[in-house]
């Protein structure tokens, strides 16, 4: 199951990336002498090039991206245009990721939200997966699928049982509810809420962390744990990403 997740995740953040680049204007030697030129593999056969040029035409910098797809059975492409993803984060969002503390684990309190779930087995092919978050888009007449956002939901019963890849599914956020019907409600109150940096494999060093923290403070988890990816549209490798975890929390007895 934890493959199933994650594959799906990592898919959506490459079709993300890929989606948000700007195409060039011209032909690589067109825009002028090459300064830097740097490759990233988004995932399975699909790698970034990021190539900045001078033109002395212009006499300024011009930076052209070329996506190299080979079709293979792990990524999908899909074609985007506009603001669908460039409206996603601000400059202030982005200042605020540099001045976290990722190590602190906190209190704070949420406002209730409302979730689309999107439940993943592990026989279900990935295309039927991405097919199957589509269908709950239009459903709830979402955003672009690149605008939603959207994590992985973790039943507190499988935190405790240390079973940390064990996951109930994905989750779209709906922001404008007009019908509540077969949506999950997100609880508002009191919230335990951690960050884990790097790969996904750290989640579970990290979630057993929480749980020590919960234990010492004497606080009670409950429901789902809920993880959401907040700078996958500002890294070039995974080592860099950032997980927010937030989990329901009540004093022990409560």
């Amino acid at each position: 199951m934890k493959h199933r997740i994650r594959k799906l995740t990592s898919l959506l953040l490459s079709l993300s990336l890929i989606s948000a680049l700007t195409l060039p204007a011209a032909a690589s030697n067109a825009l002028g002498e090459d300064l830097s030129a740097k490759d990233t593999l988004l995932h399975q056969e699909t790698q970034l090039s990021t190539n900045v040029f001078w033109s002395t035409t212009y006499s300024d910098l011009r930076t052209e991206n070329l996506i190299t797809y080979t079709p293979n059975k792990a990524v999908t492409p899909i074609v985007t245009y506009g603001d669908a993803l460039t409206d996603r984060s601000s400059v202030a969002d982005m200042a605020a990721l540099l001045e976290l503390d990722l190590s602190e684990i906190s209190i704070i309190e949420k406002e209730p939200k409302y979730l689309a779930i999107v439940q993943i087995s592990a026989n279900t092919p990935l295309e039927t997966q991405i097919e199957m978050v589509v269908s709950e888009i239009k459903k709830h007449q979402l955003p672009r699928m690149y605008q939603a956002s959207y994590g992985s939901m973790l039943p507190v019963e499988n935190l405790y049982a240390r079973h940390f890849d064990d996951y109930a599914g994905l989750f779209i956020e709906v922001p404008d509810i007009t019908n509540k019907k077969g949506l999950h409600k997100q609880p508002g109150g009191t919230y335990l809420r951690g960050f884990s940096a790097g790969s996904w494999e750290k989640l579970p060093s990290r979630y057993e962390e929480i749980l020590q923290y919960a234990r010492r403070n004497h606080l009670r988890l409950y429901g789902h744990a809920y993880e959401i990816g907040i700078n996958e549209m500002v890294i070039d490798k995974i080592d860099d990403y950032i997980t927010k975890i937030e989990i329901p929390v009540a004093s022990e007895g409560v």
